[in-house]
């Protein structure tokens, strides 16, 4: 599994990203991904990532095979996946296909449905116990206000238990499609627990009064007013509904976790959980929590 003083000769620089560099064998059959400027890829998380997709497989979740944790003679360490031939994000792909834009999301809320009927092992220490993990940031946390930290937490403690699977950053860039095949990648927070700490951070990028358009800009590749369409598709087959009142119920009650959410993709980012990673959440939950406590109160 772990392969000392490897050397990259042969292999090809074919992406370029802000937290990651990704090379390619030369029977390009292979990548290997390793640190970009903005993130570290250390032999811990290159461990977890091994570990983490190597249970998943025998769960069923479709993910590129893991190969190797590898340590480049530079000391950097990296993990080699499987290549998927002429693979592209489902972000990428509607950004550059409107046309698709059904369809891949009708097709990627059929993957989440799928992927939240999947029983994990509670008793794993591979996965994060969801419920458990957001409770102990969101105590250690110093950004929210005590008012803030108290509704949170109310929210938390009615969540039903839960041990099915949760990505934990459930988007359409996690997802890509090559071979007439679609795969989760990025398992750097999977999970189990409650489908609503999967589904907020997408229900949130896709709300304009969250305000998170730079998030939204990087992470979709396309105009604001393209990406604000996508949860209406994915929903309807999601919830199996098309009534309107009803599905913007269900995304006013699931945003809210999205500022739980936040925590924990500070702490994998390197953080302590205290600070608040995306887009200054803390300043978009007091709208969040009217909302929903006015839908609660009906």
């Amino acid at each position: 599994m772990m392969i000392e003083s490897f050397k990259i000769d042969g292999w090809t620089l074919f992406s370029q990203r802000r937290n990651s560099l990704s090379y390619l064998s030369s029977d390009k059959k292979w990548v290997l991904k390793t640190s970009g400027k903005e993130g570290e890829m250390t032999l811990e998380r290159c461990l977890k990532n091994y570990e983490t997709t190597k249970y998943l497989s025998q769960l069923g979740v479709p993910t590129p095979e893991v190969k190797d944790v590898i340590r480049l003679e530079n000391g950097q360490y990296g993990i080699i996946y499987q290549c998927i031939p002429d693979k592209k994000s489902l972000s990428r792909a509607m950004a550059e296909d409107p046309s698709l834009i059904a369809p891949y999301m009708t097709r990627f809320a059929k993957m989440a449905k799928k992927l939240h009927s999947i029983k994990a092992d509670s008793k794993s220490k591979i996965l994060i116990d969801y419920k458990t993990e957001l409770k102990d940031l969101l105590l250690q946390n110093k950004i929210y206000r005590t008012d803030q930290k108290d509704a949170l937490l109310e929210i938390l403690e009615n969540t039903e238990n839960s041990d099915f699977c949760v990505h934990g950053d459930l988007n359409p860039s996690n997802v890509i499609i090559g071979n007439n095949e679609a795969y989760f990648i990025d398992l750097d927070t999977f999970g189990y627990g409650s489908p609503m700490f999967d589904l907020c951070f997408f229900a949130a990028l896709t709300t304009s009064e969250c305000k998170f358009d730079r998030a939204g800009t990087n992470i979709f590749k396309c105009p604001k007013e393209q990406y604000m369409t996508y949860w209406d598709y994915f929903a309807v087959e999601y919830f199996g509904t098309t009534d309107k009142d009803e599905l913007q119920r269900k995304k006013v009650l699931i945003i809210p976790y999205m500022f739980l959410l936040s925590l924990l993709f500070n702490k994998t980012m390197g953080g302590s959980g205290e600070k608040v990673n995306i887009d200054n959440a803390e300043f978009r939950i007091d709208p969040a929590l009217e909302r929903y406590r006015a839908v609660k109160n009906l």
